[in-house]
């Protein structure tokens, strides 16, 4: 048993493998939807909001607004509150679903490398997009698969969350990364590469389980050049990143758990903004959490991270 602290950050998780469970005995997930009663198959698309855009005719992928959306654009300064303890804004912004595919069936981890090349250009695609817009500071770029992982229903499908404020997560990280001459997670690169935490890589990305991992057989793909966004790929690149995405979800789906996979980049206008050269900034990753367990009392009450299965076994199952 022992706690370690992130490599940057200063959050800690506690390692105690004594409790660990073999992944055939995680919670498998529960089937969560029919397609007779799915928004999201083919002839039912008069059940979400007005599409934005598609792919193919019939369509194979399309995106629309999010019917209950956790920001949108209507401007309601008039309710924001800025008082010494009492502060709030309203969450501008834009919110998204992307229907990766028609078939109801048919999940992430069952895409070939090609479908999964497109399901990335897609993101870059309304990155972009949402970033021009005004007021907009981040995109997010997170899909949820399962139950404990927060989704509701069981077709395919990702979330695009555009908002007129910086997650804390993405501000922790910025501020932590400027205490750096240089990217640390470049160096951190170099080092895990002969670590026990080591998963694979190719030409241009790398997978490794992170040394204070939040969640059982966490999982991070980075980028091996120094980039701050997914909107910086080129294309092959982009399928560099699908190969190596589609192997980690080929193992997900052996573990057969929910996740969370998330879309780590730089702000936009923070990459618009940078000088020439300057190695600051927030290193691309994508970050996949698998939801092994519930959090206890415990966690949840001071905000701790308990692991019971150790990221360096974690990375024997990934291999």
């Amino acid at each position: 048993m022992e706690i370690r602290k992130d490599y940057i950050l200063d959050s800690y998780t506690i390692i105690a493998e004594n409790r660990s469970k073999r992944p055939n005995e995680f919670k498998r997930n529960d089937d969560n939807g029919s397609i007779a009663k799915c928004d999201f198959c083919p002839g039912n698309e008069q059940m979400t909001l007005p599409g934005i855009g598609h792919l193919g005719s019939p369509w194979n992928m399309r995106w629309f607004p999010n019917k209950y959306p956790l920001a949108d654009c209507n401007d309601r300064q008039s309710i924001s509150i800025n008082d010494k303890y009492f502060k709030s804004i309203y969450p501008y912004g834009f919110h998204e679903v992307i229907v990766e595919t028609n078939d109801h069936s048919k999940q992430l981890f069952d895409f070939n490398i090609e479908e999964l090349k497109v399901l990335l250009d897609v993101y870059c695609d309304r990155i972009r997009d949402l970033s021009s817009k005004e007021k907009i500071e981040y995109v997010l770029v997170l899909k949820n698969h399962g139950i404990n992982a927060g989704t509701s229903l069981q077709h395919s499908h990702s979330q695009i969350l555009a908002l007129n404020h910086v997650p804390e997560l993405i501000t922790r990280e910025l501020n932590a990364v400027n205490n750096y001459d240089n990217c640390p997670y470049c160096e951190i690169i170099e080092i895990e590469k002969n670590s026990p935490r080591y998963c694979y890589e190719n030409e241009g990305f790398i997978a490794l389980t992170p040394y204070a991992p939040r969640f059982n057989y966490e999982l991070w793909i980075l980028a091996k050049k120094h980039i701050l966004s997914i909107t910086q790929l080129n294309d092959s690149e982009k399928h560099q990143l699908a190969e190596i995405l589609q192997k980690a979800l080929i193992k997900l789906k052996s573990l057969d758990v929910s996740f969370n996979l998330l879309l780590i980049n730089s702000p936009e206008g923070f990459i618009k903004n940078m000088p020439e050269g300057q190695k600051q900034g927030l290193h691309f990753r994508i970050m996949i959490t698998p939801k092994t367990n519930i959090r206890a009392g415990l966690e949840e009450s001071f905000d701790l991270y308990v692991d019971t299965t150790t990221p360096e076994t974690a990375a024997e199952f990934y291999r």
